[in-house]
């Protein structure tokens, strides 16, 4: 038996299957198209309508009616709609970019802003919820990253008694807000169902974060991740409202919205980014927490992150015509990124699979780990671990020298690999960046695919050490050209394998021993 070095298993994971954003392009669009666009602008247009005629009808009953206030909100409403209507124009005419969209967006964000400072009635909040989310449709398409809570408007963090004041009154409101939907549901077709059942175990649990929070601040000890556990469980509340929203009472909604109101004065006391788009919890989900650092499955966003194909063109111009064409096969090999990615940490260990490479596991401690590679060379491999910042580096054979970073980002919603990749042929290593959304908070081994027919394979029956039988025969190509006129002893050859399945895209080193004619 001939056992695969350590830096081959960890390349199979960490190189050349981080799934090509050219494949996953192909296979999904990066946005909208260009009628789903039009028919998004177009209901933000009516929604525009709907909420400036509510919002004017609450202003006429409100105590700003009159004041300079009333001015300015009106000032911003109607630049919101100018930029709306530049960007629907745009858009039509082929000529739109995603700064058009970042204008609309931020003029927005001024409307949002008043809206939670000001408790207008429920007709104008709910119009403006209305179009809120057609608005973060519109950001999604475009991948433009945006949130609410992270505007130009949001203040400073507030001092501890405001922060006290915050949660008694969010208690309070939470309280009200409890039974106004109980007599509510009581009233509903949901009464005695499943729905009715989720949503009672929501706000228990909501109740129950709450509480905690309170706790640990009155012990000094909170933390962003307890504020994130509020907001995570409120938002899966606020998706049931939305769906139920004129199904139920009134005053549930209107009390509904005004503990919602404060919850966002909650993450800008507290600097959380936030967006009530964000996924929720599942009640009763067991083992279910907001944060979960690495630990998770991850799939790709391919209207995100850096084109690997324009990455790698721009690095083979630097080299000879004669040599361009394998430099950059070369490189696309190691820069596609994989459509799934799973991490599971436990400590310092860390296992670690994608649809394109099987199982591995390895401790990440930062220490050196040093073994013989192809022509007697050293390699050296080290794993370490930053908080959950996962850093990667292989060094001693410059043709296949990697660094590959994960992290976590957005408040663990999504995951950034960092690639940065040597060649032979390069003076400068080649550097791109894939983005990922977490779609599971645990790690899946199902995800693996040993060929592009679609099938997983059984990643549990899989060879985790890497161990090649003696006699067992591999198909691979050869990533460069090799000819007897142009070889040389001792010049480096790479060889991708495409079979058997099970050890698809390992990188197979040698060196030329002998040439003769």
């Amino acid at each position: 038996m001939t056992k695969m070095r350590h830096v081959v298993a960890l390349a199979a994971v960490f190189v050349l299957t981080t799934v090509g954003l050219i494949v996953a392009a192909q296979q999904r669009p990066s946005r909208l198209s260009d009628q789903q666009l039009k028919d998004l602008l177009s209901r933000i247009h009516t929604r525009t309508d709907t909420f400036r005629g509510s919002f004017d009808r609450a202003i006429d009953r409100s105590r700003i009616t009159g004041s300079q206030a009333e001015d300015q909100i009106n000032q911003s409403v109607k630049d919101f709609e100018q930029a709306s209507d530049r960007l629907r124009d745009r858009v039509n005419d082929g000529r739109s970019s995603t700064a058009d969209v970042e204008e609309v967006l931020r003029r927005a964000s001024i409307i949002d802003s008043f809206m939670t400072r000001n408790q207008l009635d429920t007709a104008a909040q709910r119009d403006w919820q209305d179009l809120r989310r057609d608005l973060d449709g519109l950001a999604r398409a475009h991948g433009v990253t945006w949130n609410w809570t992270g505007s130009e408007n949001m203040p400073s963090r507030v001092d501890d008694q405001q922060v006290k004041q915050l949660l008694t009154r969010i208690k309070k409101e939470a309280d009200q807000f409890r039974g106004s939907l109980d007599k509510a549901l009581d009233r509903s077709q949901l009464h005695g169902s499943r729905e009715e059942d989720s949503i009672n175990q929501s706000v228990t649990d909501f109740a129950k974060a709450t509480n905690r929070l309170r706790t640990r601040f009155d012990s000094r000890q909170i933390v962003t991740s307890d504020i994130e556990d509020v907001l995570r469980r409120g938002g899966s509340i606020d998706r049931f409202m939305f769906t139920q929203r004129r199904q139920l009472a009134v005053k549930a909604e209107n009390d509904w919205l005004t503990v919602r109101r404060d919850l966002d004065g909650l993450a800008r006391a507290y600097n959380v980014a936030w967006s009530w788009s964000e996924p929720g919890y599942t009640p009763g989900e067991p083992g279910t927490r907001f944060s979960r650092g690495l630990t998770g499955t991850y799939q790709l966003e391919s209207n995100r992150g850096d084109d690997p194909r324009q990455a790698a063109e721009r690095a083979a111009r630097a080299v000879p015509s004669d040599r361009r064409q394998p430099t950059y096969q070369r490189l696309m090999n190691r820069l596609n990124a994989p459509e799934v990615i799973t991490i599971d940490r436990n400590g310092n260990n860390v296992t670690m699979a994608s649809s394109r490479g099987q199982r591995v596991t390895f401790e990440a401690d930062g220490r050196t780990r040093t073994e013989q590679g192809p022509g007697g060379r050293t390699i050296e491999t080290s794993t370490s671990l930053d908080g959950d910042r996962l850093v990667v580096t292989t060094s001693g054979n410059r043709g296949n020298d990697f660094t590959v970073t994960f992290e976590p980002i957005d408040n663990d919603r999504n995951l950034r690999v960092t690639r940065r990749i040597y060649d032979d042929d390069l003076r400068q290593p080649v550097t791109v960046q894939s983005f990922y959304r977490r779609s599971s908070n645990e790690a899946r081994w199902d995800i693996y695919y040993p060929s592009n027919r679609g099938t997983p394979s059984n990643a549990n029956a899989a060879n985790r050490d890497f161990v090649v039988p003696n006699g067992t025969r591999l198909v691979a190509t050869l990533d460069n050209a090799l000819s007897t006129k142009s070889a040389r002893e001792g010049d480096r050859v790479t060889m991708t394998t495409r079979s058997p399945s099970q050890y698809e895209g390992a990188v197979i080193e040698g060196v030329v021993s002998s040439v003769s004619a």
